[in-house]
């Protein structure tokens, strides 16, 4: 029997995730109204922690045009909304938060191409 999409809506309403991602994202939100920030560490929350690496990972694929990520546009609205941040405090700077043109250099040393913005 297939769901209606507003039974898909109320049982979003409650809190309901469908996918692993809705699941993970919600516990960042949680992490968040509890922490006051999104820089999940290792000792606080493992699966969280190794979640949220993955998506900085995901997300600098993603910038340098590989498509095979999961990560989306919406997605990437979706976390940045809840003031999600691409590196951690304690982490290097990632591919996207240097320059434009420093960024198209670090993309191509590292086997990519990037855009540089004008």
């Amino acid at each position: 029997k297939k769901m209606t999409l507003e039974r898909i809506a109320r049982l979003k309403s409650i809190g309901f995730c469908f996918s692993e991602w809705e699941a993970k994202f919600q516990q960042l939100r949680d992490f968040r109204a509890e922490h006051g920030h999104c820089d999940v560490r290792r000792e606080t929350n493992k699966k969280l922690y190794s979640w949220v690496i993955r998506l900085r990972d995901s997300y600098s694929l993603y910038l340098r045009g590989d498509r095979s990520t999961t990560l989306t546009p919406e997605r990437i609205e979706q976390l940045e909304s809840i003031g999600f941040q691409w590196y951690g405090k304690h982490q290097k700077k990632s591919v996207a938060e240097h320059e434009p043109n420093e960024r198209m250099m670090l993309a191509q040393e590292q086997g990519g191409c990037a855009k540089a913005e004008t």
